[in-house]
């Protein structure tokens, strides 16, 4: 896949037992996931009511979802209906002012077109200009023939709950160094020289070669909010503090938005 880490991965397929309602694009903001229960009775969402301008006078703030299934509630209570969900990273109108409800730390804010997000942390914040809010809301390049980065497993590994150091990399990973120095020499299609630049994609700044990276463990543009720590949006697949959180498997493909240097890889 290349020696730079993937830092976030955002497009996965869904599992999902229930309908899922069109995903509305409004060309700046990942698009809204809305999925109502198949014995919920009739949706209160259609595209035409999603596509059409919200109003700013009823709706002039902006939510951002935080989790992983950030829930659209009926009313302001976690008791109620839920109408839907947002995907880490969308953002959707929303009124000023707060509601209490039960199921919620904090206070509970209308949406557009309709329902209650709970604001609180690691679900739902009113700051859009949240570190986390833009890298997982940047949009497709849709004049590649790829909109975002891709990349198919070719040998299975570990999958990180965070970004491991790279003691840690070699325990989670017997005989690191070994595999590395081959994939480092490799020629061929799998291995360091192949499509360096499809990994650089939005960087300015040409990087040192694989092999001076390795040597020097250098870690170079990993975002704060994921250095050495867990991420504050909470995936499904997290068990508490393990690092090691699954494996991949042969010819997985995953979706990138970004990557990074991390101890050298």
């Amino acid at each position: 896949m290349g020696l730079r880490v993937a830092i976030a991965l955002v497009l996965t397929a869904c599992g999902c037992s229930h309908a899922s309602a069109p995903q509305v694009d409004d060309g700046g903001s990942v698009p809204v996931v809305l999925a109502a229960s198949a014995s919920a009775g009739p949706s209160p969402f259609t595209v035409a009511g999603a596509r059409a301008a919200s109003d700013t006078s009823k709706f002039p703030s902006v939510v951002a979802a935080m989790a992983w299934e950030t829930r659209v509630f009926e009313a302001p209570s976690a008791s109620s209906r839920v109408l839907g969900y947002l995907r880490a990273g969308a953002t959707v109108a929303a009124a000023d002012d707060g509601i209490s409800g039960d199921g919620c730390k904090g206070s509970y804010r209308a949406v557009a077109p309709v329902g209650y997000v709970c604001i609180e942390a690691g679900n739902a914040t009113l700051d859009a200009d949240a570190p986390v809010v833009h890298a997982l809301g940047r949009r497709p390049d849709l004049s590649e023939r790829l909109p975002y980065m891709y990349g198919i497993v070719r040998r299975n590994g570990p999958i990180y709950a965070r970004l491991p150091s790279r003691a840690e990399a070699e325990a989670a990973e017997p005989g690191l160094e070994g595999r590395m120095q081959s994939w480092m020499s490799d020629g061929t299609d799998d291995g360091a020289g192949f499509r360096n630049d499809y990994w650089l994609r939005g960087k300015t700044a040409v990087p040192p070669t694989p092999q001076a990276l390795w040597q020097t463990q250098e870690t170079r543009e990993v975002p704060d909010w994921i250095d050495r720590r867990f991420p504050p949006v909470v995936s499904p697949l997290r068990h508490g503090e393990d690092l090691v959180v699954g494996m991949t498997r042969n010819h997985n493909g995953f979706a990138m938005v970004d990557t990074a240097v991390v101890d050298g890889r």
